[in-house]
C-alpha cells in the first residue's frame, strides 16, 4: 500500500508539471493505481475475516 501511495504522488507531481495534453496517459494511470488500492483494501478485508474463521477453529 505505501509503494501505491507513494506513486500516486509521483504522479500528481508529474500532473502539474506536464502540458495538457501529455495528461491524457498519466491520468489513466492515477485511476488503474485507485483500482489497486481497492483491491489491496478488499484483500485486506478478505484476510482479516478469514484469520477470524481460522481461529474459531482453534488455529
Amino acid at each position: 500500500m505505501r509503494l501505491i501511495v507513494q506513486t500516486e504522488a509521483r504522479v500528481e507531481s508529474l500532473l502539474r508539471k506536464l502540458p495538457e495534453d501529455a495528461r491524457a496517459e498519466l491520468t489513466g494511470h492515477r485511476a488503474r493505481l485507485e483500482e489497486l488500492r481497492t483491491q489491496d483494501r478488499i484483500a485486506e478485508r478478505w484476510r482479516l475475516a478469514h484469520r477470524e474463521t481460522h481461529r474459531q477453529h482453534g488455529c
